[in-house]
């Protein structure tokens, strides 16, 4: 089915902006990418086309430690054309349905980030995330989010 498939096989462009900003103790942002399939790949249909926009909010409590929120906004359509070879099977498997593939979703997340500002990690963050849907809206056999949990180690230079 369409869940398996390992990429789109066609080109896309994924247009974005960011914006962020700070003052002494606080910093913001928010961001927007569109994902945009150009064509149909060898099997005659292309993924549908998705957008994502974030916006967080974070706050410096001591010299090296921040704590922060997030909401993420997701949003894709279903795929445009279909594979023959698994348009016969769309009556028995759901996820052969090409037309079964949309989703919005919007999480919230809270997250910490610790800041090294000495030592051999000096300018390196470690950061974790944790959030849950607040919103789903979910066309067909998709999977439902219960939680997320991101961690990520930076370099800032």
């Amino acid at each position: 089915g369409y869940p398996i498939q390992v990429g789109a096989g066609t080109y896309a462009i994924m247009p974005g902006f960011t914006y962020t900003s700070s003052s002494d103790n606080w910093a913001w942002g928010l961001q927007a990418i569109a994902n945009i399939n150009l064509g149909r790949n060898s099997q005659g249909y292309s993924k549908g086309d998705s957008v994502n926009f974030n916006s967080w909010l974070s706050r410096k409590i001591t010299r090296s430690v921040a704590v922060s929120t997030r909401l993420e906004v997701q949003s894709w359509k279903d795929y445009d054309g279909h594979d023959d070879d698994l348009e016969g099977m769309k009556m028995m498997n759901p996820v052969a349905d090409s037309e079964l593939r949309s989703a919005t979703r919007a999480d919230l997340y809270v997250g910490l980030t610790y800041l090294f500002t000495e030592g051999v990690l000096k300018n390196q963050n470690f950061s974790i995330e944790v959030g849950s849907p607040v919103f789903q809206n979910i066309d067909g056999p998709n999977l439902e989010t219960d939680y997320s949990l991101i961690a990520g180690w930076q370099f800032r230079f």
